[in-house]
């Protein structure tokens, strides 16, 4: 209840920052994969065969049978009725009705899918290790030969479609008898493509992009410093300039926190990327998957846990297409780093790119009361004492009179 109150609270103290808004998923498990049918009409997926669905934009989930207890770790719909799900344990589940009723088709494909990829009403794609096909709805399964162990998939028709493996990113163009090398000793965390030629590849180095169906790749590395961007959990392109993702990142305390971050190579390609990391008071949500409907409206999904309070189901919706202007936004000027983060004695920011002789440091607490304003003399970094402060997660604040950037910081 707490928890809910700061969020609550939060959503109202910031309103700048809640371009993200928290929904009531009313599940206690991980909500493991989002598909939007519609803008309104939304299906999500978790464990313990959790299936919700929404048909007014997530004012209400309810909760669907699936006539399972195994984890549910994708959906996906081929049309406004049809969709298909898949479990770590091997089940296959389609729909014919928009989500509302699911039956099991085939059992025991494997015994741990990773990865569906669904063509038409009857055609649709898994990967397991191995890649399998059914052409008859997910009854009947058959092997098609890949070069490698395969890990992330994405075809748009029986023919053409793309598969990443440990070894390398490939292509097939005849339905899997052969296989085009696009990309050698790679690994990829998450792929999506727009269409068949206009596609993206992520992992903790950044992102390559092609336009031309993997013939040529482009390289956007994320820059790495205080924050190393790490695992990539999932992306959507919602165009061809625009790419939001679910990852981790790893802080100087050697904390791992889940972050929503936004590439819009319309603003400058050289430094595209923002990231909600400093925006969420809730450093135990883990973002597992993100789906837009269109440019404005999208959905993320997770888990929540932590020794304070209950275990629950997360739901955030978007509905400007926006990021919000809190954060590691890399276009913007760097003025500080913090450490350590989390804290119990002392905090320490080093600058390095001030801009003025002085500059202003305000700390503000969950509840947006303001805990710490003083001017410094500029120096090369210095230290605040917060054996005064309660513990919790607080928003530091450094204006040097030109450029402003604030970060989460937690107090133990």
């Amino acid at each position: 209840m707490k928890k809910l109150l700061l969020l609550f609270v939060l959503t109202f103290v910031l309103p700048a920052y809640s371009q993200w808004e928290p929904q009531q998923s009313g599940v206690t498990t991980s909500l493991n994969d989002v598909y939007c049918i519609s803008e309104n009409t939304v299906v999500i997926v978790g464990d313990s065969g959790t299936i919700l669905k929404t048909t007014d934009g997530g004012e209400h989930w309810i909760s669907k049978i699936s006539s399972i207890t195994e984890h549910i770790i994708k959906v996906q719909f081929v049309n406004a009725n049809v969709g298909y799900a898949i479990t770590s344990a091997g089940t296959v589940l389609k729909t014919s009705d928009g989500g509302e009723t699911w039956s099991s088709r085939a059992n025991s494909i494997s015994n741990y899918n990773s990865n569906l990829s669904c063509v038409n009403e009857n055609t649709l794609f898994v990967s397991n290790g191995t890649l399998l096909k059914s052409t008859d709805g997910g009854q009947t399964f058959t092997t098609i030969t890949t070069p490698a162990n395969v890990r992330l998939i994405q075809f748009f028709n029986e023919q053409v479609g793309y598969i990443s493996c440990d070894s390398g990113f490939y292509k097939t163009t005849d339905g899997g008898a052969t296989w085009a090398n696009l990309v050698s000793n790679s690994n990829y965390d998450s792929i999506f493509f727009i269409n068949e030629n206009i596609g993206f590849l992520a992992n903790y180095n950044g992102y390559s992009k092609t336009t031309d169906g993997g013939q040529t790749f482009t390289e956007f590395p994320i820059e790495s410093g205080v924050y190393q961007h790490g695992f990539v959990s999932d992306i959507f392109a919602t165009n061809e300039n625009t790419v939001w993702d679910t990852n981790t990142v790893m802080m100087l305390c050697w904390c791992t926190y889940y972050c929503i971050s936004k590439l819009d190579w319309n603003v400058g390609a050289e430094k595209p990327f923002s990231s909600s990391c400093e925006d969420f008071p809730n450093e135990y949500d883990q973002y597992k998957a993100i789906h837009f409907a269109n440019e404005t409206t999208g959905y993320i999904v997770g888990f929540s846990s932590s020794s304070m309070s209950p275990p629950t189901g997360i739901i955030y919706k978007n509905t400007t297409g926006t990021m919000p202007s809190m954060g590691i936004t890399k276009n913007q000027k760097d003025i500080f780093t913090i450490y350590p983060n989390p804290a119990q004695d002392n905090i320490h920011l080093s600058f390095e790119k001030v801009s003025s002789s002085n500059v202003s440091v305000e700390i503000v607490d969950g509840l947006g009361q303001t805990v710490l304003k003083q001017e410094y003399a500029t120096a090369a970094s210095i230290s605040i004492n917060t054996q005064s402060f309660a513990k919790g997660v607080y928003f530091l604040t450094v204006d040097d009179h030109q450029n402003k950037q604030t970060q989460k910081i937690i107090i133990y």
